[in-house]
């Protein structure tokens, strides 16, 4: 979301900026968060390398590493972070395995 902030809309020479953030359950399996805003487009080659997980931001650029190491580390190279944009609408989207040790934990609080 900060990214999405500084990065996007806080850039963007517009008062009608909008963030939007959505939630939903794909599969039994599979939940995926989609951020998304109006503001400044990622060009075309960064877009690139944020997708294959190349993009280095410079000597204070570790965020988008630090997110993908983390997902790697505790879902096992199960989760998957994209990039999409255009002039329209820049979107990230994270697609997260549900583990069975959290699908218990839910179930047992909601008995």
């Amino acid at each position: 979301m900060k990214n999405a902030i500084n990065h996007g809309l806080r850039p963007a020479d517009r008062t009608d900026g909008t963030l939007v953030i959505r939630a939903q359950q794909l599969s039994t399996n599979a939940l995926q968060l989609t951020i998304s805003n109006n503001g400044v487009p990622i060009v075309p080659a960064t877009l690139l390398a944020l997708n294959q997980g190349t993009y280095t931001a410079g000597k204070d650029g570790y965020g988008i590493y630090n997110i993908r190491h983390r997902l790697h580390l505790f879902y096992n190279g199960q989760a998957q972070l994209r990039f999409t944009s255009n002039p329209a609408v820049t979107t990230v989207t994270l697609t997260l395995p549900i583990i069975q040790e959290a699908k218990s934990h839910a179930k047992s609080i909601n008995r």
